[in-house]
């Protein structure tokens, strides 16, 4: 009845005491007049002079039109949508509470919103964070095999990253819209997944940040396809690298050399090492490594296995994980080579651990062709007389091995050996039974060496051996061996008369001071003098000092 007068051209009053709408009428003054049984919180409005009550009634009086106005927002109790219609000499005021539907459409708009923001992709995890970082909305209930229901209410670092490293830049900590990509997550086995996490952030009418909504898609399997991808890439490419070396080096110290650079520069490691497997243990045979590491070497060498169940092996030696692979050519594991960096900072990932073991068998080719090359080296090196190396070789094999010693913190002795009498041989049976003698001599030493010792025949009747990680008492029982097998020779030569016998020098490399073979040598050959000084016949000790030590008893 009330709209119908609303309608017409000259609108009466019409009584709204008895009325449940939520009316009042006003005079002109802005006084009230009648008030319905709901109208009272209008009354107050207008005695209150509420700046969108008053601008409605101004606007009718100036107008003489119908209008209408709304009221909400936080400074109100309940929203109102109003309509003001001009009478005769008063203004009719309805008001229409809006608040319950109002909040629910609000609540449809902003349910609409966030699924929107959550189906956006393709979400195998959507989620709803306040702008504490809490959990306020999760789903599914299940994620990568763990429960997420008990996660609302709760940190969003704390129970996605339970018991896992937080990754530097953390999804749950951010208040922009952000992407990150590769965020790697352990499933309920353990098994590293990795996932793509989308964040948006949710803004109040000031703009300011309230809270975050945000999807995960898990995308291991790509992540893995793009990684096998890219360490194929890598493998052929450090392959063509390796195949170039071993068909344009010159010298097992290229080949090898060359190899470990290459190494080192792949995998960013502080040190590399190949070594060589022989029947007494490890030698290096080629090495790289920053001179500012502080880790010794001589300890992990000791540790190093011999026998390999898997592909790869890691030996966690002073505080880092050294990555080691053996070196295979059939069924035999002729080395190793080990990778060496700080894994505490940057440890190995699944990418290079498989890499390395991808090039193994080109690094175990490279091995091989630079034992040709030693092969090689030491046909032309060879004594004529005693098939041993000649000086220049045995040095030369020498300094090579105190190189990789004193990167390693290894040791190994120098024997300088000296005939007694030798001129004896010569003067009275000539000089090819005195070659007989030296030969026999050879075949001694050669018997009591192992593969990875070297000896070599100084000049004359000198002899020298270099004997890889022994200890003096070893040492010295080997010394006494070869002293003892004289009179086993004299026995050969037919001659039991002869004084023919042998002196011996021995010292210890000292690793890490950058002895040189040279200053090795002369320590060595001071010994040997200290025994030719006390009678000949016997084994003497170079001490580390520079001093020699005494001199043995005569052994024979």
């Amino acid at each position: 009845m009330i709209a119908r007068h609303f309608l017409s051209r000259n609108p009466v009053e019409v009584p709204i005491k008895q009325s449940a709408a939520m009316a009042v009428r006003v005079g002109l003054d802005y006084g009230i007049m009648e008030v319905s049984q709901t109208g009272q919180s209008l009354v107050n409005l207008v005695a209150a002079r509420d700046p969108v009550v008053m601008g409605l009634l101004d606007r009718v009086q100036e107008t003489s039109c119908l209008s209408e106005a709304r009221m909400d927002g936080a400074d109100y109790a309940q929203n109102l949508w109003l309509v003001c219609v001009p009478e005769q000499e008063s203004f009719l005021l309805v008001a229409r509470d809006t608040t319950l539907p109002d909040k629910v459409t609000e609540a449809l708009i902003t349910s609409r919103a966030l699924m929107k923001d959550l189906l956006d992709c393709a979400a195998d995890l959507a989620f709803e964070l306040d702008d504490k970082g809490i959990i306020t909305f999760v789903m599914p209930a299940d994620f990568l095999g763990r429960s997420t229901d008990a996660w609302v209410g709760k940190d969003a670092t704390s129970v996605f990253w339970d018991g896992q490293a937080t990754p530097k830049k953390n999804p749950f900590g951010v208040r922009t819209d952000s992407d990150f990509s590769e965020v790697p997550y352990e499933n309920a086995n353990g098994v590293r997944e990795y996932l793509t996490i989308s964040i948006k952030a949710v803004l109040d009418d000031s703009g300011f940040c309230i809270g975050t909504r945000g999807t995960a898609r898990i995308i291991t399997e790509r992540v893995r396809r793009e990684q096998a991808v890219k360490q194929e890439k890598l493998r052929l490419a450090m392959q063509e690298r390796l195949t170039r070396i071993l068909v344009t080096a010159e010298s097992s110290d290229e080949v090898l050399g060359r190899a470990v650079a290459e190494v080192q520069d792949l995998f960013r490691a502080d040190a590399v090492f190949i070594y060589k497997l022989y029947d007494g243990g490890y030698i290096p045979v080629a090495s790289e490594k920053d001179p500012e590491l502080e880790c010794d070497f001589h300890i992990v060498s000791e540790k190093l296995p011999t026998e390999f169940p898997d592909d790869i092996v890691f030996l966690d030696v002073q505080g880092r994980d050294h990555m080691i692979v053996p070196l295979v050519k059939g069924d035999v594991c002729e080395g190793v080579v080990l990778v060496s960096r700080d894994t505490a900072v940057s440890p190995w990932s699944g990418q290079e651990k498989a890499l390395l073991v991808a090039i193994g068998d080109i690094l175990a080719a490279a091995q091989k062709k630079a034992a040709l090359f030693d092969k090689l080296s030491r046909l032309s090196g060879q004594d004529e007389l005693t098939q041993l190396l000649n000086r220049r070789a045995f040095e030369a094999e020498v300094n090579k091995r105190l190189l990789h010693q004193n990167r390693t913190g290894q040791s190994g002795c120098l024997m300088f050996i000296d005939l007694d009498h030798f001129k004896e041989v010569n003067d009275t049976m000539g000089h090819q039974i005195g070659d007989l003698a030296l030969r026999l001599v050879a075949s001694n030493i050669r018997d009591l060496i192992r593969p990875i010792d070297i000896a070599g025949r100084y000049g004359g009747d000198e002899f020298v051996i270099w004997i890889e990680n022994i200890d003096r008492n070893d040492a010295e029982e080997r010394a006494r061996h070869l002293i003892d097998a004289m009179s086993g020779i004299r026995m050969q030569l037919n001659k039991d008369d002869l004084k023919l016998s042998m002196s011996v020098g021995i010292c210890k490399s000292r690793s890490g001071i950058g002895e040189s073979f040279t200053a090795l040598c002369d320590r060595a050959d001071r010994a040997l003098y200290m025994v030719k000084r006390a009678g000949r016949g016997a084994i003497a000790f170079a001490e580390d000092e520079d001093t020699c030590g005494d001199t043995l008893n005569n052994v024979e």
